[in-house]
């Protein structure tokens, strides 16, 4: 069985290409490794690595904690939410009293509860019902 010689130049670019291939193993094992912790279910240490990425770079901690900020404030003062939560608390009210009512029909036709018409005459009784039935509109049920 023959072997093979390598001169110098060849035995340099081996060692070098060897190098380089454990070092990029080395360096995808410890990226692999700091991605399986991220996603692991020991949250402490997640942000531990987190708060000692961020301590690295301390100027990039306190412009993106500035940047986050002012986002927030200019979100919390945009037009668009405040008409969002002011059309979410009347839809909020409009919803509890169509609610509210639906229950009141629904405590006259069976004579219990605050809108019990047990004591009212069948005339009154059906037309107190229609009324709280055209308040509410076709939809009561």
């Amino acid at each position: 069985m023959q072997g093979f010689c390598l001169d110098s130049q060849e035995l340099n670019l081996f060692l070098v290409l060897n190098c380089l291939n454990l070092t990029s193993s080395i360096s995808l094992m410890v990226w692999f490794d700091l991605l399986l912790s991220l996603y692991s279910h020991d949250h402490s240490t997640d942000t531990q690595k987190l708060k000692m990425a961020s301590d690295f770079h301390p100027c990039f901690a306190e412009e993106n904690q500035k940047k986050y900020a002012e986002f927030d404030e200019r979100f919390k003062s945009s037009p668009m939410l405040k008409e969002l939560l002011e059309r979410s608390k009347l839809n909020k009210e409009k919803n509890r009293k169509e609610i509210q009512d639906k229950y009141c029909i629904r405590g006259a036709e069976w004579g219990v509860g605050d809108c019990s018409v047990e004591a009212m005459s069948p005339a009154d009784r059906d037309n107190f019902i229609a009324t709280l039935k055209q308040k509410l509109g076709d939809g009561a049920k």
